[in-house]
């Protein structure tokens, strides 16, 4: 088990050439949960995001509404968090409820113990799930939703259900362009999400979400630097994502489907 990251190793991931500001941790949280050390990763990467502190354009991000003061390091742990609830759905929740159990440790008897509740007024009936989940689907895949969820119809009528309803509708389609309260991005959360699914070496999947991060409004050298601190943090804990993996030049306008 990794004893976790070095804050010199962090230090370098933060100041990667390409990187969005506030990106590092998000993606180091990500990657390193989807791989089984969330639980010693993210106490080391909560204290340097602290120390580095927030950019100055998050300080204008949009935070749910409450009473408690929002400083940049309880920003940083809301960030994480949400971080975390995203990756659930793409890499299984007893590692997210590790990574979650020491984040809270680590936060704990400080100011920055975080005990707002994101999703508490979220519509999550069917249609609410519904709705939100296919506007969510739509912004990453566009006109070829239609033809994928075709596909999935035919024999994978569960799977098309929590794709809309799960997947999208509770997890990843709040983002803060939606509603104030959330605090990722859509941008944002296709990194957490690319970070997921290159960590897990899912192919097809990754590609479709290069294209997600393009359609995000990320550059074509934003989404490479990415996947590079990507396979940076797995490199880290001994593991190739690397070789034999799509990369942003692979990424056409449209995805072939003909495989599926």
């Amino acid at each position: 088990m990794s004893a976790g990251p070095t804050t010199a190793f962090l230090t370098r991931l933060a100041a990667l050439k390409g990187l969005r500001p506030d990106s590092w941790y998000l993606i180091a949280a990500a990657t390193s949960t989807a791989l089984g050390y969330g639980q010693t990763w993210l106490p080391n990467i909560y204290r340097q995001a602290k120390v580095i502190g927030p950019s100055s354009s998050l300080s204008t991000t949009p935070q749910p509404s409450s009473s408690v003061e929002v400083t940049p390091s309880l920003l940083v742990v809301r960030r994480l968090k949400e971080t975390l609830f995203k990756s659930a759905i793409l890499v299984g929740v007893p590692r997210v409820i590790q990574a979650s159990f020491a984040l809270r440790a680590v936060t704990e008897n400080t100011p920055d113990f975080d005990t707002s509740f994101t999703r508490e007024s979220i519509d999550a009936t069917a249609a609410g799930n519904n709705e939100r989940g296919l506007v969510g689907l739509e912004m990453v895949y566009r006109k070829q939703y239609g033809p994928i969820s075709s596909k999935m119809g035919a024999g994978m009528k569960e799977i098309r259900w929590m794709s809309e309803n799960i997947t999208y509708g509770l997890f990843l389609s709040p983002v803060s362009e939606a509603h104030p309260r959330y605090p990722l991005s859509f941008p944002e959360t296709e990194m957490v999400v690319l970070s997921c699914l290159v960590a897990q070496r899912a192919k097809r999947e990754a590609l479709w979400h290069l294209r997600g991060c393009l359609r995000s409004g990320m550059t074509a050298e934003e989404v490479e630097a990415l996947q590079t601190a990507i396979e940076s943090v797995a490199e880290e804990l001994g593991t190739d994502v690397r070789s034999d993996m799509p990369r942003v030049g692979d990424v056409e306008e449209e995805d072939d489907l003909t495989g599926l």
